[in-house]
């Protein structure tokens, strides 16, 4: 895969599986710029270690809720690498309760990162991406979005996977209405992976071990184990390579969103 000196926003880049496809792009030769919104220390850490690997990077602060601080985001990335080839929207969060508990707050703020989020940064991104279309073959952008499992088949957290669910439709909408700028836009639907989501403080090494010892022993995985940001940069890799994928979602769970199961941390 020749993805060197391609230039990738990766939103929620600084931790769990956004980490991951940051560091997995950077290994392949593409220039990162690591978003982050509340934890600067993480995006620093991430830079250094892309840096440490031989790749760019840069740290993209802004909240992606947020239309000025999304602006602001592309405007740095642009000024800097002078394009933009790759949009990864990873951003997220996840929070507990059924219909009975859920404020409307809840719901706005589950609607605004899942949803709002992606919207904004695809409105900024894509008029880069259309004007570096130079022919009809190649491809101007790829934009990757990450779903959930959720999103498919919906589970008791309501309100997130409602989001993701509405995620899937938009990456569905986007790729009918930008293919003809040859911007491929897809989704990948990860299941339980080891990640910091649902957590306001990045956990521990020792955190992730107790997730990836109960996925072993539950016999709730079909293949033994619990997803790790590496299977889902690989997919994220895949889709990048390949130039006839368009409007398609990908499950990421080894088998696990085929159970309908609930993942009790």
């Amino acid at each position: 895969m020749n993805i060197k000196g391609k230039v990738v926003i990766v939103t929620g880049g600084s931790r769990g599986i956004g980490r991951g496809i940051s560091l997995s792009l950077a290994k392949e030769g593409a220039k990162v710029a690591v978003n982050y919104h509340r934890h600067p220390e993480n995006a620093k850490d991430t830079a250094k270690k892309i840096e440490s690997l031989g790749g760019e990077a840069m740290i993209a602060s802004a909240d992606v809720t947020s239309s000025s601080q999304v602006k602001h985001m592309v405007a740095s990335v642009i000024d800097k690498w002078g394009r933009i080839d790759v949009l990864v929207n990873n951003a997220g969060h996840i929070a507990g309760g059924g219909l009975l508990d859920i404020t409307e707050e809840e719901w706005d703020k589950m609607m605004a990162v899942h949803l709002k989020g992606p919207f904004l940064c695809c409105k900024e991104v894509v008029p880069h991406m259309i004007k570096q279309r130079k022919d009809e073959k190649g491809w101007a952008g790829k934009i990757i979005n990450i779903s959930s499992v959720g999103g498919v088949a919906g589970q008791s957290v309501m309100h997130y996977c409602t989001a993701k669910g509405g995620l899937i439709t938009l990456t569905q909408s986007l790729a009918r209405h930008l293919a003809k700028f040859n911007i491929m836009v897809n989704v990948i639907a990860p299941g339980p992976t080891v990640s910091d989501l649902g957590s306001s403080e990045p956990n521990t090494e020792e955190k992730h071990e107790q997730k990836r010892k109960w996925a072993r022993e539950s016999g709730k995985f079909p293949l033994g184990r619990i997803g790790e940001p590496e299977d889902i940069a690989n997919a994220v890799l895949f889709l990048i390579s390949n130039d006839y994928i368009t409007g398609e979602t990908i499950s990421i769970s080894g088998g696990w969103g085929t159970l309908y199961n609930e993942l009790l941390m």
